[in-house]
């Protein structure tokens, strides 16, 4: 029988011969020549592929022919190969990858025969990516599989890109009933020691002890990414009002870490506040570590919080919008950003915008087409969800019977094709009570 080393040495030559000279190939066709009489071993299920496989049958000796024969022996082994559709972006490096591999092991799927397309110097977190290459038995450099891809589109049956995780539009993402069925399950990822050791020497540095808890902030702001920044501003609020909420941490004993890039808008001098996003210890390795050994992350709808999620720990995240995007998983807490109609002069009711195409819009223009602005989450809303977020621990008799009949209210408005529908995660306790007027009224 042949041996997945030996399948993949096929399809290793295959890429050998399109690759090198004429000399080159002539050398290796004679390997291939080789490996065809060892492939007369193999016993295939398939009845098609069986009699092509047979010594001297028409075909056998195409370099096309092994390109599909070989790609049938591999799938016929269970080799998976999977492709981000942005790894330069952190969310999708991070929630893509997680999902497809959580995705497997739910269906009880083998994946020791994994691939992954990617492309270390093209990834929005090389030591992120380090962690998800542990995952998998060999990686394939994108540039060589685009190459292989175009002349030999039969491999494209081994690639798995999953746009409906979340890149999802108009549609429900896939990501809520998959993290709904993982539950309490571990996470797949977990901190190194050495990265442990490392984050803890970095933040006694800056004050942060052994027995100390942080809780890390990200704010969406303008200048991450400034060639389609203008297409989602909708997204982007002032860190200023995050400040209430970070003195909110310091009262209750903890440090603040701020997270981002030096594009973004420095912090005043606080005690126990870390501007992290200027620090020279600012590291991709870091920006991994500090996210998942905080205490919880309070970020937005930019994709950095979700290297948390993928290491377990709570999310809370404010602004975020569309109002039909929910967070992820049971841990989590999310308020969303209200809308105001010019037309109308007033907040939109929760149901009104539900019930129309407002709930799903994702462009800042859109909103604009429709006379609609999105309103930013007051200091006293942001600052409510982090309570809550803190508070969470001491267990469920923080909701009372009211908070779970206003939590169910919104719930019912989530319906099939909204992207958050069937999330886990929970609507702010305090944000719900503040504006149940708009909840409330049809």
């Amino acid at each position: 029988m042949l041996t997945l080393s030996l399948l993949v040495l096929i399809l290793g030559l295959v890429i050998a011969l399109f690759r090198f000279t004429r000399a080159q190939r002539k050398k290796l066709e004679g390997k291939i020549t080789e490996l065809k009489i060892l492939m007369d071993d193999l016993r295939m299920t398939e009845s098609s592929l069986k009699s092509r496989m047979l010594t001297g049958s028409e075909g056998v000796g195409s370099l096309k022919d092994m390109v599909s024969i070989t790609v049938a022996l591999l799938q016929q082994r269970g080799v998976r190969i999977f492709k981000n559709t942005l790894p330069e972006r952190i969310g999708h490096l991070a929630l893509e990858t997680d999902l497809w591999l959580k995705e497997l092991a739910l269906n009880g799927a083998d994946r020791t025969n994994c691939g992954f397309i990617v492309s270390p110097d093209s990834v929005a977190n090389a030591h992120l990516l380090s962690y998800w290459s542990e995952q998998f038995s060999f990686t394939i450099p994108v540039p060589k599989w685009d190459a292989l891809a175009e002349h030999f589109p039969e491999i494209k049956s081994l690639m798995s890109i999953r746009h409906d995780y979340g890149v999802a539009y108009l549609e429900t993402a896939s990501l809520y009933d998959l993290y709904k069925q993982w539950g309490d399950r571990p996470p797949i990822l977990k901190l190194r020691d050495e990265d442990r050791t490392h984050g803890a020497e970095i933040m006694r540095g800056w004050g942060i002890g052994e027995g100390d808890w942080f809780v890390c902030f990200h704010n969406r702001e303008p200048g991450y990414a400034p060639h389609d920044d203008k297409f989602h501003t909708y997204r982007n609020a002032p860190i200023e009002s995050l400040i209430p909420a970070m003195k909110e941490v310091i009262a209750r004993g903890g440090w603040v870490v701020r997270m981002g890039d030096p594009a973004m808008t420095p912090l005043p001098n606080m005690a126990r506040v870390i501007d992290y996003a200027h620090s020279p210890q600012r590291s991709a390795r870091m920006d991994v570590i500090l996210c998942a050994t905080s205490k919880c992350f309070i970020g937005n709808t930019s994709g950095l919080f979700i290297v948390s999620t993928i290491f377990g720990v709570p999310v809370a995240s404010v602004n975020f919008a569309p109002m039909s995007a929910m967070q992820y998983t049971a841990r989590d807490i999310a308020i969303p950003k209200l809308l105001y109609s010019d037309k109308k002069k007033r907040l939109l009711s929760f149901q009104e915008v539900m019930e129309s195409p407002l709930a799903n819009l994702r462009y800042t223009s859109q909103f604009e087409s429709e006379g609609v602005r999105v309103v930013d989450n007051t200091e006293d809303e942001i600052t409510g969800v982090v309570i809550e977020m803190l508070e969470r621990g001491a267990g469920p008799h923080i909701y009372t019977s009211e908070d779970e009949r206003l939590q169910k209210c919104f719930r019912a408005l989530l319906k099939p094709g909204h992207y958050g529908y069937g999330s886990a995660a929970r609507i702010g306790r305090d944000f719900l009570r503040k504006h149940q007027k708009l909840l409330l009224d049809s």
